[in-house]
């Protein structure tokens, strides 16, 4: 790797932003976090509104924004599953482009390949859920904030186990806690990973939440 680092955005006609920390050095590898934003938003304004940037600097990783596709209606979406967010049919693979940006990314900097993470916000949730199906072998762990898993499990492939957090809040009128006919809800959409990384299913109760460990 050069050792003047190449900061512009990778995925050619669609492009993706890349934040590197100011300590970046391409001697040593570094984490790699991809943040996936919700349906009608975009990357720029995700990670303004999570304040990830300043986290690139204190937490020390690359961070990876991209924009999902512009819909008929001219709202933003990355196609999950039938039930989010390609309304209109378009089929895009959302999958291959984005593990074309791991490709890309990895051969640009120095990406500890244990420590490669994906992160999103509602649609951006399902799409980090359905990334971890698809792409276990190459994903450590997601973080998805509002999103879920589609009620039938084959949906979801075998990659492997990969580490999951999980937040949803209970009152959540747009992607529901509960399942729904379309989708699992917050509890169900773990049972998969529950079972894929042998965890056990029992519940640790909190003044605020449910836990599974």
């Amino acid at each position: 790797w050069p050792a003047e680092p190449d900061r512009t955005p990778l995925g050619g006609d669609r492009p993706a932003d890349v934040l590197l920390p100011r300590a970046y050095d391409a001697t040593r590898p570094w984490p790699l976090v991809v943040m996936l934003h919700g349906f009608g938003a975009s990357g720029l304004l995700q990670r303004i509104y999570l304040q990830l940037p300043a986290q690139v600097d204190v937490r020390g990783f690359i961070l990876v924004t991209p924009d999902g596709t512009v819909d008929p209606n001219g709202s933003r979406f990355w196609n999950a599953w039938q039930e989010c967010c390609d309304f209109s049919g378009t089929n895009v693979d959302d999958v291959g482009y984005l593990l074309g940006l791991l490709d890309e990314a990895e051969q640009r900097y120095n990406v500890d390949l244990d420590r490669v993470y994906f992160m999103g916000h509602s649609n951006g949730g399902f799409m980090s859920f359905r990334m971890a199906c698809e792409a276990g072998d190459r994903i450590a762990g997601i973080m998805q904030l509002a999103g879920a898993m589609p009620k039938d499990p084959t949906l979801c492939n075998d990659a492997g186990p990969v580490a999951i957090l999980s937040v949803h809040g209970t009152n959540d009128d747009t992607i529901p806690f509960e399942s729904t006919a379309r989708y699992a809800g917050a509890v169900d959409s773990l049972a998969t990973w529950i079972d894929r990384g042998g965890c056990g299913a029992e519940r640790e109760n909190g003044s605020e939440d449910g836990r599974m460990h």
